[in-house]
């Protein structure tokens, strides 16, 4: 996905997908300041709209048949920029939270940027493999957000984050390594991977 490749290629720019995953980076500052205000309605309220775009953006670039290399670059950017933010917002909101579970929240970074190397190492580029089990540890980090900047400060939310989020890694690392260098983008799952393999042997 070289800068080259997409100049040469003229992509367009202003689509609607790509616009929906830049809108992420653009909320992120915002995001940040209405933490430190401590304004949770609004926050509450753009925190959620954020995290639609996360689904929206795929969705509408396949059925707008608006997909792109630049859109894939901008939905990774846009992911990864999010996510990480996450935890950040969830300090600014519970700090107490975070700093009782450094343990935890470490081990859900690390899971997150090991994952995110041994892929760049393997394919030469950061990407997700799009499995289904990532896209609901995904929405699990966004419910935890809003639990605890609306609802409450309970640790069960966060120990399931760590509990779910093992399993997923567990499964991202294998395909990691089953691939190897033959990784490719929207794997799904293991027995995706697998049933794939299997033809591709006949």
């Amino acid at each position: 996905f070289s800068v080259y490749s997409i100049l040469v290629k003229k992509e367009k720019i202003f689509t609607i997908p790509n616009l929906l995953s830049i809108s992420r980076l653009v909320m992120i500052p915002i995001l940040y300041y209405l933490s430190l205000k401590q304004n949770a309605l609004l926050f509450g309220i753009l925190y959620f709209l954020t995290g639609a775009t996360d689904a929206l953006d795929g969705f509408l670039a396949r059925l707008l048949k608006q997909e792109t290399r630049l859109g894939v670059v901008f939905d990774e950017i846009g992911d990864y920029s999010y996510y990480l933010f996450s935890v950040v917002f969830m300090y600014l909101w519970n700090k107490q939270l975070v700093l009782e579970n450094l343990v935890i929240v470490g081990i859900l970074l690390f899971y997150f940027i090991s994952q995110s190397i041994a892929i760049f190492l393997i394919s030469g580029r950061f990407h997700s493999l799009h499995l289904y089990t990532q896209k609901l540890w995904g929405f699990s980090v966004f419910l935890n957000v809003m639990y605890y900047v609306l609802i409450g400060d309970s640790y069960f939310p966060l120990y399931f984050l760590l509990v779910y989020g093992t399993v997923v890694y567990v499964e991202v690392m294998y395909i990691v390594f089953k691939l190897n260098k033959n990784l490719y983008d929207n794997v799904g799952s293991i027995f995706l991977m697998r049933r794939k393999l299997r033809k591709s042997k006949k």
